[in-house]
């Protein structure tokens, strides 16, 4: 059929013009956009910058609340002192406060007996013996907490304040002291230069109704910072005082326009009691955002037209592989599997093309596979040789076995364990009869193979062992798998229940010689995702052969007996027992030595070896010969027998079948990789 043509320019046409549409579009918005986005940056970094300011401010004052209480404790722990107090000394205890009052930093300084009586006070040295026992600042104290925070004295002054128990002999309370700090100017300059910005602190009246200035650092009277402060701007940011998102006030400074973040300061009860101001210029916060609009307009226009040619340039890039694509479905619809398709990349196209080009390889496989079944299913069923059942010196012993089991199966319509309905005999082998048999329990039709219980009862631990083996296998789930389902004893009986296939051996289709390249090359990759669903779990095969793989209706390949074959496949050289199939038997299987999943690999590349050339690498006329030659002699090169072979699916084969387990594939995860490229190799 003629090829596919696609306008030339239509598919890249539009999409240079959607690309150019939306760049267009982007570009003038963000022009539109960038003044109020410079604003509302602004005003972020405005925010940021005081929020910080203000964090600040609260962990300086945090700061200075401990060292407060750091000052009533080196009073309290000071016996002196203690006895002085606890002796209600009064002139003692002053005298003893105005020494230390310097040396500790702090504005204020009282102490109260343990009824919580004002026994002296730094700021009024003659005041009246006034009680503060019910006072939130010292309730607590007299019963042994230490408190601090913001507190109003009696006057209505605000201070920064922390209390802690004077204690004799550690548990009697005999008194308090109080060590304070005044929110006044000093204060204020010391935690401007800790916010870097300006600071005011404000006393709350106690009706809630005005604001009293305490202190500012700023260059603004009391009379102007109290005005601004009782403004409707600050009103309303004073009103969400203590909300997660904080809102600024504007003022002018000396011409300067400042924002300013309005805080509040809680006292003991939690009640606001005041706050502080941090305000910062705004020009020297968002100067670096300053003339952005200018600079994104010409930026944009440049944006603009380079777009518009890299947007043309891409489009028809982009198309020239989609057109090649349209054209190879065009031809796969069609029937033709060979239609050139663009070369693979990293990008979207790339895998497209990589992906289409897999699906149309297994296409073609299929396809092959299918016409090459049906082809068999018209075609009288073959001798199968002595390779599929272990070998000439191992035929008559498995075959006689098989006789007489087969002498002793059951007639369909029997019942086994009282759960499985016998509907006809599948085969007989060496370790019992397999039957198709309904099963009760799950509704499903299964295969159950009666085993033999004289090929396992004389040896407890083997069958302990199998029975591991059968735990591991039911682990196994994956389609090229047949799935053991359970192991079963009754009447001295063993019953093994598995996935029931309704199908063909591989053995039956290598009876009829090498198998056509499609298929061969999608029952080799069916094989090694059968093995690797296992080995991923850590469970070797130990005897893979054409017999033990199983082809669907649909012709999926189904690796079966896994758990069993060990057991199954014990074949006897002289005086020696070694456990596998003599034809696909790796080296260190024929030196009686233990299968590990290496051996399994060994097993595939010989099965490869037999599907692309339909022959067994290594035959002979005696068992002894065949197992010498798998220890013993270098592999025949597959091209010999096949030439139309490609050496890399060759190389892959070869390394398969190496003698040493080092020098093989490590996995059957390695392996595959290694034939899928070969696989990609073969389709470009």
């Amino acid at each position: 059929m003629p090829p596919v043509r696609l306008p030339r320019w239509g598919l890249a046409a539009r999409i240079a013009a959607l690309a150019t549409a939306l760049v267009a579009v982007i570009v003038l918005a963000g022009i539109g956009a960038v003044a109020l986005r410079v604003h509302q940056l602004q005003s972020v970094e405005l925010i940021r910058a005081l929020t910080d300011g203000r964090d600040r401010v609260d962990e300086a004052i945090g700061e200075r609340l401990r060292r407060l209480e750091l000052v009533d404790s080196l009073l309290a722990n000071d016996p002196p002192f203690r006895a002085y107090v606890a002796e209600g000394h009064e002139e003692s205890i002053l005298d003893n406060l105005q020494e230390r009052l310097p040396l500790y930093g702090c504005d204020r300084l009282i102490v109260a007996n343990g009824a919580g009586v004002i026994l002296a006070d730094t700021l009024r040295l003659r005041a009246a013996r006034s009680s503060l026992a019910e006072d939130p600042l010292l309730a607590p104290v007299l019963d042994g907490s230490v408190v601090r925070g913001l507190w109003r004295d009696a006057r209505g002054g605000l201070f920064l304040a922390a209390a802690a128990p004077i204690a004799e002999a550690g548990t009697r309370i005999v008194g308090a002291i109080v060590a304070l700090e005044t929110l006044d100017d000093d204060l204020a300059r010391e935690l401007t230069r800790i916010a870097g910005g300006e600071v005011a602190l404000f006393a709350r009246d106690t009706e809630g109704s005005g604001v009293t200035p305490l202190g500012s650092s700023m260059r603004l009277a009391r009379s102007g910072l109290a005005q601004w402060l009782a403004s409707p701007q600050v009103d309303a940011a004073r009103a969400i005082m203590g909300s997660p998102a904080p809102t600024a006030a504007r003022l002018d400074l000396e011409g300067e326009r400042h924002a300013a973040l309005v805080a509040p300061l809680e006292d003991l009860t939690g009640k606001v009691a005041g706050g502080f101001v941090v305000l910062r210029p705004e020009d020297r916060e968002v100067r670096a955002l300053r003339g952005v609009e200018g600079t994104l307009a010409v930026t944009g226009a440049i944006a603009l037209a380079i777009a518009l040619i890299t947007s043309v340039v891409v489009a028809r890039r982009i198309t020239r592989p989609v057109s090649r694509l349209a054209e190879a479905v065009a031809r796969v619809r069609e029937g033709v599997y060979d239609a050139p398709l663009p070369p693979g990349g990293h990008d979207e196209i790339g895998r497209l093309s990589e992906a289409f080009r897999a699906m149309v390889a297994e296409l073609a496989e299929k396809e092959e596979m299918d016409t090459y079944l049906a082809t068999l299913s018209r075609v009288a069923p073959s001798k199968p040789r002595a390779s599929d059942v272990g070998g000439e010196a191992t035929v008559t012993r498995i075959g006689s076995a098989s006789r007489d089991l087969a002498r002793h199966a059951l007639p369909t319509g029997s019942v086994l364990a009282g759960r499985f309905d016998v509907l006809a005999p599948l085969g007989a082998g060496g370790m019992g009869i397999v039957y198709r048999a309904f099963d009760r329990e799950i509704n499903e039709v299964v295969a159950v193979k009666v085993l033999d219980a004289r090929a396992i009862a004389s040896d407890p631990e083997r069958l302990q062992r199998f029975r591991d083996e059968i735990r591991l296998a039911r682990r196994i789930t994956h389609r090229n798998v047949v799935r053991t389902h359970d192991l079963a004893a009754t009447d001295g009986t063993y019953l093994l229940t598995m996935e029931c296939v309704e199908g063909i051996a591989l053995a039956d289709l290598l009876a009829r010689g090498r198998l056509p390249s499609g298929a061969a090359l999608r029952l080799s990759r069916q094989l090694l995702a059968g093995l690797i669903a296992a080995h991923s779990r850590g469970i070797a095969h130990a005897d893979l052969k054409p017999s033990n793989l199983l082809l669907d209706a649909a012709g999926t390949l189904k690796i079966a007996d896994f758990g069993l074959a060990r057991l199954a496949s014990a074949t006897r050289v002289g005086d020696g027992i070694l456990a596998g199939t003599p034809h696909y038997m790796s080296p260190e299987q024929t030196c009686g030595e233990p299968a590990d999943l290496r051996s399994d690999v060994y097993a595939a590349g010989v099965l490869l070896f037999e599907m692309f050339t339909g022959r067994l690498p290594f035959e002979g006329s005696s068992l002894a010969s065949v197992l010498a030659q798998h220890r013993d002699a270098p592999p025949p090169r597959p091209r010999d027998l096949e030439a139309g072979l490609a050496p890399a699916l060759e190389a892959v084969i070869l390394r398969a079948l190496a003698k040493d387990p080092a020098q093989r594939y490590a996995s059957a995860v390695e392996m595959a990789d290694a034939l899928e490229s070969v696989h990609s190799l073969a389709e470009r």
